[in-house]
């Protein structure tokens, strides 16, 4: 097992011979000072006194870090305590990512988000520990920094918080994956990614969208992807069509024009159904299933141009939002099929043959 790189070693000894060599360079200077300084008769009472000054300095120094050194082994064993615990932590990240350990009701997919959650503990659990063996911990100005940030922090940090702790309820909730096709608010687009902070959409107009991980955890989220790998998507076209065709033609129309549209599976297959009788048309609804979620919108398109294209050749107008026009009243609107054997009185029809009758007896050929 390596447990020190060659490449780490050298670069620790290179840093420790060049503190070795600033040291002997310092005491160099200061003992050449001492030298000038005492050969000068007007300065000889000066060099003594500077050299037994940094003596002074220099003991002092060397006593603290003495003193010092059972904190830094304290510092030292916490702090590899940490770095092995992170080491740990992504051996076993790896591992579920790559489904070599499986844990009951622990999907591989949460692997990194919980790998980045216990690396920032651990990384804490160092900072808190490590805090009382600092350099410095017991001092007034130390104290009373830390007083200054914590306040700073709690209150600089509340909706940063709050983005945190809903990216990580999102993570283990479920609700979207990364490459996913999702409808967040207003939004839809594929997720490129998900961090404690935000949620990043790339939209069907190529857009990166991201979104604070707080709006996402209390606004609405529609996967497409979670029913639609498994039993598809449903396409819906809604149309008016009028009283006078008969509901079993609308229905062969529709579903004769889902048939002949691209990535719409033929089971389920396609049906319609009424949706509202309104005052000018009977409202249908086709609902189709496509397999391609990808291309849902080409395909909403395409299905409505072979609902148009089945409709004209047909002859049948679509009447959507609704067509107002003049027609002669006396004739119904039921279906042919449907007529009832006895006709309507012909009020209209007789009140135009008297106006034409009138206009060929003032010599006139026109029709009214």
């Amino acid at each position: 097992m390596e447990v020190v790189k060659a490449a780490r070693l050298r670069l620790l000894i290179g840093n420790v011979l060049r503190v070795v060599y600033f040291l002997l360079l310092a005491g160099a200077a200061l003992l050449y000072s001492s030298f000038v300084l005492s050969v000068n008769p007007a300065t000889a009472r000066f060099g003594g006194t500077v050299l037994a000054s940094m003596g002074d300095v220099a003991l002092g120094a060397i006593r603290a870090i003495i003193s010092y050194l059972p904190n830094l082994v304290y510092l030292f064993i916490i702090w590899t305590i940490a770095y092995y615990g992170v080491k740990a932590a992504r051996f076993f990240r790896d591992a579920i990512a790559n489904q070599e350990i499986s844990l009951p009701k622990f999907e591989p997919d949460w692997a990194d988000p919980t790998y980045k959650l216990i690396r920032v503990a651990i990384g804490l659990f160092g900072v808190v520990v490590s805090y009382p063996y600092l350099p410095g911990a017991q001092s007034e100005v130390f104290r009373g920094f830390s007083v200054f940030l914590g306040p700073l922090l709690t209150l600089g940090s509340t909706s940063v918080v709050g983005n945190v702790i809903s990216g990580i309820v999102l993570t283990y909730t479920g609700s979207f994956n990364v490459g996913d096709r999702v409808r967040i608010g207003s939004t839809t687009g594929d997720v490129l990614e998900k961090t404690l902070f935000v949620t990043r959409l790339r939209t069907v107009e190529n857009e990166i969208v991201s979104i604070p991980n707080g709006v996402v955890l209390f606004d609405s989220v529609l996967n497409y992807n979670r029913v639609a790998n498994r039993e598809g998507l449903i396409v819906t076209v809604r149309i008016g069509i009028g009283y006078d065709v008969p509901w079993r033609r609308v229905h062969e129309l529709l579903r004769d024009a889902a048939q002949k549209t691209h990535a719409i599976v033929p089971a389920p297959s396609p049906t319609v159904w009424e949706l509202s009788l309104d005052d000018y048309a009977v409202t249908y609804e086709l609902r189709a299933v496509t397999d391609e979620l990808t291309r849902l919108g080409a395909i909403r398109a395409e299905l409505h141009r072979s609902v148009l294209d089945a409709f004209n050749q047909a002859g049948v107008e679509i009447m959507t939002p609704s067509v107002y026009s003049l027609r002669d009243g006396s004739a119904t609107a039921i279906p042919a099929e449907y007529d009832p054997p006895v006709g309507t009185p012909a009020r209209l029809r007789i009140e135009l043959e008297r106006i034409q009758r009138a206009m060929r007896g003032q010599g006139g050929s026109r029709q009214p």
